[in-house]
């Protein structure tokens, strides 16, 4: 039976991050029979970008008043065009605005990556909420990536079906490449978003102290530049010239890892949690916020500590810090754990689900 899968352009609105490089990790490793196409024009993701070339920004680095909006807008309007005219029999949509429902001439697949929204409602937008709650019940088949998902899905969204669930863990590959110097000392790493769940000020109140402490040892960041009110934050806590931001490509991320004392993952939710796969890849300590999650992930692959204890997170990173030995048993653990999380498997499991749904 042919099979032509349609993606939309959603996911790629981000530049990096974990839901953007679920996606195209798996398109990269779909079976070659698999026609695929990925309705978009416009983007600045760094894997999109990598995997389809031709995908470009209009305006580069040019200020232009509401280019996101010009930007999602055209996207929009293709994925529209595409739905309606391309000669595909499976539309997966890479997340859950409803734009699609009123043009998707096929069954369709949806990737719900965590329930965040749910659980925090007053702090995102009704409309987007609404969507979800329109959306989901009407997808042939969800995708979720953890079993904790999967149960917060079921919990706010009763209408849908449990036998159109599946449960796909996300993957990592492991690298073999070769190691440059460090030059950055002594570091902590804290990698992504900091915003809101991501628990970034409490975790900075807590390494503060240890940072004070350690004239060597410092905190690096990934992701964004830091806001005003975190430079003010460092300052209050007199860690200004201990605390560094790096936007890094995944080669530098790799080192960053590789040469990190440990890794520091502090969010109070998360869907899943990409970078402890990375660490453990990269023979990092993980040190984790002691949730559902993460504990299902982790298992004893991780040391963990009460997300909303200052003390207790203190607590957990001096302990990590001084005992080598603890850090050498949770590097082991982490490299034969991350073995069971592959790409590989992650897509022949999604290909299972598209034929499946592709049959209906």
């Amino acid at each position: 039976m042919r099979m032509k899968i349609l993606y939309d352009h959603q996911a790629f609105k981000q530049v990096f991050g974990g839901v953007s490089r679920y996606y195209v990790e798996t398109l990269k490793r779909l079976n070659p029979e698999i026609e695929i196409e990925v309705a978009i024009k416009y983007s600045n993701n760094l894997y999109i970008k990598e995997f389809l070339p031709q995908i470009t920004n209009p305006f580069g680095n040019l200020y232009v008043p509401f280019k996101r909006g010009l930007v999602n807008k055209a996207n929009w309007n293709y994925a529209i065009s595409r739905l309606k005219n391309s000669d595909y029999n499976l539309f997966h949509a890479t997340f859950d605005d409803s734009y699609f429902l009123a043009h998707v001439k096929t069954p369709f697949v949806i990737s719900v990556h965590d329930l965040i929204p749910e659980s925090e409602p007053e702090l995102w937008p009704g409309g987007w909420l609404e969507s979800r709650k329109i959306v989901f019940p009407k997808a042939s088949h969800i995708i979720v990536n953890s079993i904790k998902t999967k149960t917060d899905l079921l919990s706010y969204h009763p209408d849908i079906e449990e036998r159109n669930i599946s449960v796909i863990y996300r993957g990592y590959t492991l690298d073999n490449f070769h190691l440059e110097p460090n030059k950055n000392g002594k570091y902590i790493l804290y990698v992504g978003g900091r915003k809101g769940y991501k628990n970034f000020s409490r975790f900075i109140k807590a390494c503060a102290p240890i940072l004070n402490e350690y004239s060597d040892l410092k905190l690096i960041c990934t992701g964004d530049k830091f806001t005003k009110e975190e430079k003010h934050l460092f300052v209050e806590l007199k860690v200004e010239n201990k605390i560094t931001q790096k936007t890094v490509n995944e080669f530098e991320l790799n080192h960053l890892y590789k040469n990190a004392i440990l890794f520091v993952f502090p969010s109070i939710k998360e869907g899943f949690g990409l970078p402890i796969l990375e660490a453990w890849g990269n023979k990092c300590p993980v040190l984790l916020s002691d949730t559902d999650i993460f504990k299902e992930i982790a298992q004893d692959a991780a040391e963990y500590f009460n997300p909303l204890s200052i003390e207790d997170i203190q607590r957990a990173l001096d302990n990590l810090l001084i005992n080598i030995n603890l850090r050498n048993d949770l590097i082991a653990k982490g490299y034969v754990r991350v073995k069971l999380f592959t790409w590989e498997k992650s897509t022949r499991e999604h290909e299972l689900i598209y034929k499946q749904v592709a049959r209906q």
